[in-house]
């Protein structure tokens, strides 16, 4: 019997109004659950709970975001098949057509989606988007760290070190050799799972300075060379899944250990059923990143 994909029994909090309630997007058959995040400002950056790791590019700094969704989860192998109809062993044909077998760091339906280039990341949204009328992209990277540090929910007083904890172990899978089925770690204050740890996620920003001035929405430089990737891996050291730190890569590029997450920013009441409302008490039983380079 098919496992059944943690997902599908994640917890989610229901709202009386649709548009600042968590939802199930329904698309190609498949479940995406969405977090609303509840927009604010924060403090980005090399905080103080960050410790002696701290980067020279983590400058600490005011961001107001807005209201938007994020995934509860990384996209899984199953997700993107069902919406990119290619499978892990074609995507990872791509990056060499001899790969052998040892290079897949866990494969199945629920574990998250890698061998993804930043540009299929967002062929993906686009591909939704087109699909449900919504608008999907890659979260920028201060939507990212809102949501990591735990949004409005985050106590302020007790900033942590990693996505819902300041013990990465309750939250992260690292300094491990592969990946593991989405949602089997603890969640953060929104509910949301693996933003530090399992597979490094693709950011919509392309990497450089922070900017800040850039105060609202930021979106980063407006060209560059690589993109921003944030939460770190499976095979690295607790220190690179913490909230604030930051990784990039070419966009071109592909790994066994980078993925990533959607987020949405115009949720409305859809009359063809393509949404739903997903209260988290009902379950269903059916360096730079640059360093991964070298251990792949």
């Amino acid at each position: 019997m098919k496992r059944t994909l943690l997902i599908l029994a994640a917890l989610f909090v229901s709202a009386s109004v649709f548009s600042q309630g968590n939802y199930k997007e329904k698309a190609f058959g498949v479940d995406i659950p969405m977090i609303y995040v509840q927009g604010g400002e924060f403090t980005m950056g090399g905080t103080n709970e960050q410790g002696k790791e701290v980067g020279k590019d983590e400058l600490i700094h005011k961001v107001k975001v807005s209201d938007f969704y994020i995934g509860q989860f990384e996209i899984t192998q199953e997700q993107w098949e069902a919406v990119m109809e290619t499978t892990i062993y074609q995507q990872g044909k791509k990056v060499d057509k001899k790969l052998t077998k040892d290079k897949y760091k866990g494969v199945g339906p629920d574990y998250p989606m890698y061998y993804v280039s930043w540009e299929e990341a967002m062929e993906f949204c686009r591909v939704l988007s087109k699909k449900t009328g919504k608008k999907y992209s890659l979260p920028t990277e201060a939507e990212w760290e809102f949501a990591a540090r735990g949004g409005v929910k985050a106590d302020s007083r007790s900033r942590s070190r990693y996505a819902g904890s300041n013990m990465a172990d309750k939250v992260a899978w690292h300094d491990r050799g592969s990946t593991h089925p989405v949602g089997t770690k603890q969640s953060n204050e929104l509910d949301i799972y693996d933003m530090s740890g399992n597979v490094w996620e693709w950011c919509y920003d392309w990497y450089g300075a922070y900017n800040k001035s850039d105060k609202v929405d930021p979106e980063g430089p407006r060209s560059g060379q690589e993109k921003v990737l944030r939460g770190g891996s499976y095979h690295n050291p607790a220190s690179r899944c913490r909230v604030a730190y930051r990784g990039h890569n070419s966009p071109e590029r592909r790994a066994n250990y980078r993925g990533f997450r959607i987020v949405c920013h115009d949720v409305v009441s859809s009359d063809d059923g393509d949404s739903d409302d997903y209260d988290s008490n009902d379950s269903d039983d059916d360096d730079d990143e640059s360093y991964d380079d070298d251990d792949e």
